[in-house]
């Protein structure tokens, strides 16, 4: 454990890590299949998923609730990971992890309005829907 800790304390391990950890998400956002065995659909088939199951998994819980919104989190780690290798360091990064889930809930109730028929629970998904009805509801 001590061992891993010495690793993880250099900010280029730590960059690396989370370009790694960006590029596996984007890629099982990317080869997200409908067909593919999820929470929502049990079936036999192999997943077409490049991550197999834990990618159909994750970019089926992903889609499910915040819909293409999803794709704000490999793009914040993927930022993130270059200006902790340049800097040595994240600075404000209470703020920025906040501000992400901001934007991502704002893209959700935008997303809402586009109509793509491969997602389970629509371009913006559950927050996607329930930040559009709350706002439509309260705010006209």
């Amino acid at each position: 454990m001590r061992y891993l800790r010495k690793i993880f304390a250099h900010s280029k391990v730590r960059s690396a890590s989370l370009l790694i950890i960006a590029g596996l998400v984007l890629a099982s956002l990317v080869s997200y299949s409908s067909s593919d065995p999820s929470f929502n659909l049990v079936t036999d088939n192999s997943p077409s998923n490049f991550l197999l199951y834990f990618g159909s998994y994750l970019s089926d819980i992903l889609f499910q609730f915040i819909g293409l919104a999803a794709y704000i989190i490999p793009l914040c780690a993927i930022v993130w990971s270059y200006l902790l290798f340049r800097d040595g360091e994240l600075s404000l990064s209470f703020l920025r992890t906040l501000s992400m889930f901001v934007s991502i809930g704002f893209a959700c109730a935008g997303l809402n309005l586009v109509v793509i028929g491969y997602l389970p629970a629509g371009t913006g998904g559950i927050v996607g829907i329930s930040v559009w009805y709350f706002s439509k509801e309260y705010l006209n």
